[in-house]
């Protein structure tokens, strides 16, 4: 055996291999997963509803403003027009019940391509110079073809009239 003292000295491990790797792992795991979240949340067809818990909470109110829609029976029939300098016009027209235009009323729109749901565009429209009436339209901004959705928010008099709609962009 050899003595203890006159043995020759090894540099003693001091036991930081495992801490150390596990340490890098751990941050190797929390940069991938911020650089996977910014890559997602920097999608534009990635969309989250905003103020999601404040619809909820009123969504009562939404149902209400339904049934008053159909008591109204307002019709918006809207169209996407395209247009030689290669914007696209929207048109709305508004009818009451009857079928008789509803001139006069305050017509307010948001509008986000399917596609781009994250990108959403409000615009108020004004009234068109239609000779039937009841028509408004406004310049929509270039956000490429295919499928739009468009929330319209009308208020004439003390009525207030709401409707979801898709229209086809053209190319």
């Amino acid at each position: 055996m050899s003595d203890p003292v006159t043995a020759p000295d090894r540099p003693r491990s001091r036991g930081l291999g495992w801490p150390i790797a596990m340490s890098a792992i751990l941050g190797f795991t929390v940069v991938v997963n911020l650089f996977v979240f910014r890559l997602a949340a920097s999608d534009p067809s990635f969309s989250v509803e905003p103020s999601y818990y404040q619809k909820a909470v009123h969504w009562d109110d939404e149902l209400a403003q339904r049934r008053h829609n159909a008591d109204l029976g307002w019709q918006a029939t809207t169209q996407l027009v395209a247009s030689n300098d290669g914007l696209s016009r929207l048109r709305v027209r508004l009818t009451d019940s009857a079928g008789v235009p509803l001139d006069g009323a305050q017509v307010r729109l948001q509008a986000f391509a399917i596609n781009r749901a994250s990108q959403v565009t409000s615009l108020a429209l004004s009234a068109s110079d239609d000779p039937s009436g009841g028509v408004y339209s406004a310049v929509m901004p270039d956000g490429g073809s295919g499928r739009w959705e468009l929330k319209l928010d009308v208020i004439r008099e003390s009525e207030r009239f709401t409707s979801v709609s898709r229209v086809e962009r053209p190319k």
